[in-house]
């Protein structure tokens, strides 16, 4: 079906219903990405007045889904209310509009169904999906696409920058890269983490984006900005930095360098924005020092920091700074127990996955951290390898190692944001939580609430 075709089905049944309609589904994805595969029908989600008022019209075939809703098929079409747990409300707020004025859901509340859902075709199109975002040879989404994302990107620069006519493309292309990111690993108002996938995350390790997600993201980019705007840097800097940050994991589940030398992912991501830098217009020097300042990131397992560190460049020291930004702020403790959520089902992390290897023996699926909490404290006990630990003691132990991370990890000298006693605090917090797990004394979901009141506790003490 082609982008007319689609348009002109749905604008026949009438214009107050179409204005009440989202297309869904692989229409929604066919609309976004040309060259997808051809929807099978036309799915659409509809208001609730709009549901009954079709629901009253001749000739259409009522069925209900697995899931016990009720759907109505007619000429193609698939209607339903909302798609699958999200409301038809929140759908349409992120959704984006044809030239025409056609409602499409964005790509991050397609994708995160589809993951939800899982059938073969699912896993075909996000791969799809997935290739495409992630190929360096196709050209940046237009920002009819992607508005929300667009928006918020424009937001995180002043307001003496946001209509800079300099500052557009930088706009546009941060917004590509936040897209990528809420798409593939989890958008911050739909709330999954979605699965990890790659050369080292095998898709049978189902490793959960619980840290590596975009749920934080807009904070590292103001962050940055605000790093940037209090030490003067130039403002070709700061539009630089605001495209490069969304992009430092926008590739993800390859290994780190010792693993994959020419395709780790922060090479990887580095190549994808000088890619889609040079699309947009942005000089070879711009585009180079962009994959550069991205490739600073990784990091560098004999010295325990990042390449990027002490780079002579102030803008790759601040983008080096953010990217553990986490560490230094309030609710730390909180996103390390989502570090060792995803690392213990992670190659990338140890080729054990303790964890992960019960879960998945016992088809166990997490989409969010507290759900992982729930079943570590389900099957604490269990090992998947006689002579390994359990997977409390997995999950106990990792968490411990940030203990140590918290305390010695050397922001770039010039960084703004850090905040050497609150992070004290987290490694005192960490390291009662874990010994805690470790003795049997508290279960994981408990560790994770009093997380939660650190948390408040830090925001009171020092912010």
């Amino acid at each position: 079906m082609s982008h007319e075709s689609i348009e002109q089905a749905v604008f026949g049944l009438g214009d107050g219903l179409a204005d009440e309609a989202v297309v869904i589904g692989s229409g929604a994805v066919k609309l976004a990405l040309p060259g997808f595969r051809e929807p099978n029908d036309t799915d659409l989600a509809l208001s609730e007045g709009a549901f009954s008022y079709l629901h009253s019209q001749p000739d259409w075939q009522e069925v209900t889904d697995p899931g016990g809703a009720t759907r109505l098929l007619k000429d193609g079409f698939d209607v339903g209310v909302g798609w699958g747990p999200t409301n038809f409300e929140d759908l349409k707020a992120r959704s984006w509009r044809t030239p025409d004025g056609l409602q499409v859901a964005g790509l991050p509340d397609v994708y995160a169904y589809k993951q939800r859902r899982e059938s073969d075709l699912d896993v075909y199109d996000m791969t799809a999906i997935r290739e495409r975002l992630h190929d360096p040879a196709q050209a940046p989404l237009l920002a009819r696409l992607i508005p929300h994302e667009v928006a918020v990107a424009r937001g995180c620069l002043p307001e003496e920058l946001q209509d800079d006519p300099d500052a557009q493309d930088a706009i546009l292309l941060a917004a590509n890269g936040m897209h990528i990111v809420y798409t593939l690993y989890g958008h911050p108002q739909i709330g999954q983490a979605n699965q990890i996938v790659g050369d080292v995350e095998a898709p049978e390790y189902q490793v959960p984006a619980t840290y590596h997600n975009g749920f934080g993201l807009v904070d590292d980019m103001q962050r940055l900005q605000q790093h940037l705007k209090a030490i003067k840097a130039p403002i070709e800097d700061r539009l630089l930095g605001l495209a490069i940050d969304p992009y430092t994991d926008a590739v993800y589940g390859n290994g780190r360098f010792r693993h994959n030398p020419k395709g780790h992912d922060e090479l990887r991501s580095a190549e994808l924005l000088r890619a889609r830098a040079l699309y947009l217009g942005f000089s070879q020097e711009q585009a180079d020092r962009k994959h550069d300042i991205t490739l600073e990131t990784t990091f560098d397992e004999d010295t325990g920091s990042q390449r990027g560190k002490d780079s002579t460049d102030l803008l790759a020291r601040g983008v080096v700074a953010v990217d553990l930004q986490p560490l230094a702020e309030p609710n730390s403790v909180e996103t390390s127990i989502d570090v060792a959520v995803e690392d213990s089902f992670s190659a990338r992390y140890s080729a054990a996955r303790t964890v992960g290897r019960v879960l998945c023996a016992h088809g166990e699926r997490v989409r969010t951290t507290a759900d992982a909490l729930l079943l570590i404290d389900r099957y604490a006990t269990e090992r998947p390898a006689p002579d390994g630990p359990t997977v409390m003691q997995a999950f106990a132990g990792r968490l411990a190692q940030t203990t140590d991370f918290h305390r010695r990890h050397g922001y770039p000298a010039d960084w703004t944001f850090d905040n050497k006693p609150m992070r004290e605090d987290h490694a005192v917090k960490l390291e009662d939580l874990s010994s805690r797990l470790l003795a049997g004394e508290i279960p994981a979901t408990e560790a994770h609430q009093e997380a939660k009141l650190h948390t408040n506790e830090m925001s009171v003490r020092y912010i």
